[in-house]
């Protein structure tokens, strides 16, 4: 019983025709493994990881975003000079950005945080940084107060 084998060489692997599933190899990749995927398999196994991980990606990206975030702020203050333009109070959590001569709500509602920021960085002239109490007194001497008491 002499079978004919095709022998391949160490460490390589055969072309196949098929998938591990059956269906036909066109237009398939390699996965990590080293295993040919059709596209049809690709597809399911994307789909599956993706309803696998739903939950922890959602906690990752709000990690990342929040890490983001917190570098974009960081670099907006230290371009400020990292301190109140009034009183000289240093401390990054109670630093605002303020516009200078109001109406700033008004100009960036509906404003996304980085489209906030790319308009800081290009009009750095409008905006002034102040600490939250020198920013809640100025509003209120320039009758910037939103709210009617």
């Amino acid at each position: 019983m002499n079978q004919q084998r095709s022998i391949t060489p160490k460490g390589y692997r055969r072309l196949r025709t098929t998938c591990r599933k059956g269906h036909p190899i066109e237009h398939s990749r390699m996965n990590p493994q080293g295993y040919m995927r059709c596209r049809d398999c690709e597809r399911i196994g994307r789909n599956r990881y993706y309803n696998r991980h739903k939950e922890t990606r959602s906690v990752i990206n709000a990690l990342n975003d929040r890490r983001l975030r917190h570098k974009r702020r960081q670099k907006i203050l230290s371009l400020f000079g990292g301190k109140c333009v009034r009183c000289g109070f240093s401390d990054w959590r109670a630093l605002q950005i303020d516009h200078k001569f109001g109406g700033g709500g008004r100009k960036s509602k509906g404003w996304s945080q980085s489209k906030l920021f790319s308009d800081v960085r290009a009009n750095m002239g409008e905006y002034q940084l102040l600490c939250a109490n020198c920013n809640a007194i100025k509003k209120i001497i320039n009758k910037e107060d939103t709210h009617r008491y």
